[in-house]
C-alpha cells in the first residue's frame, strides 16, 4: 500500500510539474505576440511620421475647391479669409500644416480639430459647407517618368 501511495505522490508531482510548464509555455508565447505586436505597432507609426513629403492641402466650400497648396512650399504662413453660407472662416497655413484658424459657427469643431500635418487628415465646418482636406501627391519615378 506505501508504494502505491508513493506512485501517486510522484505522479501528482510530476503532473503539476507538467501543468506548471504548460503555464510557463503560455505566458512566454503571450511574451512573444506582445512583442510581436509592439514591433508592428511601431513599424506603422514610423511609416506614417516618416511619409509627409509631398503633402497637397485643398480648401473646399461645397464641392468646389477655392484653394490648393503645397504644404512643404509655404515660407511665410498666411492667413486666409473666407466666408460660406454667412458664415466667417480663417484658415492658417504654415510649412507641413493646415487648420481653421476661426469660425463664427455656433460650435467650432473645424476650429478644435487642430492642425493637420499627415496625408488623409480632414477638417470640415458643417454649418458652412467647408472642408480642408490634406493629400499626397504622387512622385514620379525613373520607370513612369
Amino acid at each position: 500500500m506505501a508504494a502505491g501511495r508513493r506512485k501517486g505522490l510522484i505522479n501528482g508531482v510530476l503532473g503539476m510539474k507538467r501543468k506548471t510548464n504548460t503555464i510557463a509555455l503560455i505566458r512566454l508565447s503571450d511574451i512573444i505576440i506582445i512583442i510581436v505586436l509592439a514591433a508592428v505597432s511601431f513599424s506603422f507609426l514610423f511609416l506614417r511620421t516618416s511619409g509627409n513629403e509631398g503633402l497637397v492641402a485643398a480648401v473646399l466650400v461645397g464641392k468646389e475647391e477655392v484653394y490648393s497648396f503645397d504644404l512643404e512650399k509655404i515660407e511665410e504662413p498666411v492667413v486666409l479669409p473666407l466666408e460660406s453660407e454667412g458664415i466667417k472662416l480663417s484658415i492658417r497655413v504654415e510649412k507641413g500644416k493646415i487648420r481653421f484658424e476661426s469660425s463664427e459657427c455656433p460650435d467650432k469643431i473645424c476650429v478644435n480639430t487642430g492642425w493637420l500635418v499627415s496625408k488623409g487628415d480632414t477638417a470640415v465646418c458643417l454649418p458652412a459647407r467647408a472642408a480642408i482636406v490634406v493629400s499626397g501627391r504622387k512622385k514620379l519615378d525613373a520607370i513612369t517618368g
